[in-house]
């Protein structure tokens, strides 16, 4: 399996991905061992952060000769947890068109 590359961003569609193929290769790689594990739910937690910045700045010339200036800047950052869980089945009909979730009740 090809070692994802390391970035400050991933967003939450490329980790799915990520969990999808190892689970995917861990049934792979479980289909000649005699020692099987059976996965009734998935729990995925991430934590995802929010950054609001804000700057502003004052720049005075006189005669440009004489520069006066400042500056301000103030960051706050929020970080909220998300929590999945996931029931995974291996599924017969096609994938959905990109942007389009399939969501079913427990009943079907």
């Amino acid at each position: 399996m090809p070692v994802p590359e390391v970035t400050d961003h991933v967003s939450i569609a490329d980790a799915m991905d990520s969990l999808r193929q190892q689970v995917l290769e861990a049934s792979v790689l479980a289909q000649n061992n005699p020692l099987r594990f059976t996965v009734r739910e998935i729990e995925v937690e991430f934590q995802v952060a929010l950054t609001t910045e804000l700057h502003g700045s004052a720049q005075v010339s006189i005669w440009s000769v004489l520069t006066l200036g400042g500056g301000a800047s103030r960051s706050s950052e929020r970080t909220h947890r998300v929590r999945l869980v996931l029931e995974p089945h291996r599924s017969t009909t096609p994938a959905p068109a990109t942007g389009t979730v399939e969501l079913q009740d427990a009943d079907g």
